[in-house]
């Protein structure tokens, strides 16, 4: 998944998000694991100190059952005797009551290997005691207690000292659970330092890609920027994402195509311009050599205008002559018909002068 296809605030909250889930399950796991391990060592606990006191309990009963057949050896009358076997009995109920609700807690291998030796000074034992009864009933105290003496007392010794194994074992194993929790308290400690550095280095790596993810394309956007500004608007902008800074890359990118369209319509307007200003210029040149061209022309006109006007008064001259002549040639008829012939001759030149002074004026007007 690329982190520009996603907005810069979905990324910060998917990445805050994730180091938050990863500390509460790192959390959670530290407790669970912290709560288990208690219960376990609280439960072995339990266990051991509810076996260690149901054997003292044995121990207590096998040590009055002791008691009670001792007395009974040493009774002379019959309601002695029931008395301490009563009580005798009583005590080895309560010893084998106990033996059976220890047993039903669960031994391990040790405790069932010193149980199994227990069972079996146990059958001894109610071999030997019920001797013991028989002989104390018929009041042979001498053999009743040395069947006591020599026979039940060194087996419930033997009983006692497994007990007393079997405490021993259940200090062992209360040792031993305390040792292994701390155990377990210290490589879970380890465990929750190590998965505390894993989601530091998590974090770190997760801080970085997300700020890479973001400084990158500014950083890009702000050289694009200092590029425009300089003047280069033919350098293309990437841009890849869809985020914010990929907006903002495609807004500069717009606005550079914009602006070198904008300079591309201005270079040809000045190209434009630069023509006209060409045409205008030789159009001034033009305008300048038509100018001298009917400058030229104007004074030729003048001077043919000038010379017209010699011509005109030549031939008003002549006119005036003619008429000097004509008044002569009145008296002179024969004569002055070629006179007159001259004269009509001059006219002619004189209108056909005048209609040249018209089209030169016309020219001049024009």
């Amino acid at each position: 998944m690329n982190l520009r296809d996603l907005k810069i605030g979905t990324r910060l909250g998917l990445g805050f998000g994730l180091i938050l889930l990863s500390a509460s399950a790192l959390m959670a796991g530290a407790l669970v694991s912290a709560g288990t391990s208690r219960s376990a060592l609280i439960d072995t606990l339990q266990q051991a100190k509810q076996r260690e006191a149901l054997a003292v309990a044995m121990q207590q009963a096998l040590l009055n059952g002791a008691v009670a057949v001792r007395s009974m050896g040493l009774q002379t009358t019959t309601d002695g005797v029931q008395k301490d076997e009563a009580e005798a009995k009583k005590q080895i109920a309560a010893y084998l009551a106990t033996r059976a609700k220890l047993e039903a807690l669960g031994l391990g291998d040790n405790e069932r290997d010193e149980f199994g030796k227990l069972a079996a000074i146990d059958k001894q034992l109610d071999a030997q005691f019920k001797e013991a009864v028989d002989l104390a009933a018929q009041f042979n105290t001498e053999q009743a207690a040395a069947v006591i003496l020599k026979k039940i007392d060194p087996l419930q010794q033997q009983a006692t000292q497994l007990l007393a194994r079997f405490i021993g074992l259940q200090a062992a194993q209360t040792t031993a659970a305390t040792e292994a929790a701390n155990s377990a308290n210290q490589a879970m400690v380890g465990a929750i330092a190590a998965a505390g550095l894993g989601l530091l280095l998590m974090a770190a790596l997760t801080a970085w890609r997300i700020t890479a993810s973001i400084t990158g394309p500014l950083q890009q956007a702000v050289a694009a920027t200092a590029r425009v500004a300089q003047g280069d608007l033919v350098t293309d902008i990437a841009v890849t994402g869809r985020d914010e800074a990929a907006q903002l890359l495609a807004g500069l990118r717009d606005m550079r195509s914009s602006l070198a369209g904008m300079v591309a319509q201005v270079r040809q307007g000045a190209e434009a311009i630069n023509g006209a200003s060409d045409d205008i210029a030789q159009g001034n040149a033009d305008l300048s050599n038509r100018t001298e061209t009917q400058a030229s022309a104007l004074q030729q006109t003048t001077s043919s205008i000038e010379q017209l006007t010699g011509t005109v008064q030549h031939s008003a001259e002549r006119a005036a002559r003619a008429l000097q002549l004509s008044h002569a040639a009145a008296g002179q008829a024969d004569s002055g018909h070629a006179v007159v012939a001259r004269v009509i001759d001059t006219m002619g030149a004189i209108n056909a002068h005048s209609r040249k002074i018209g089209e030169i004026t016309s020219v001049i007007n024009s």
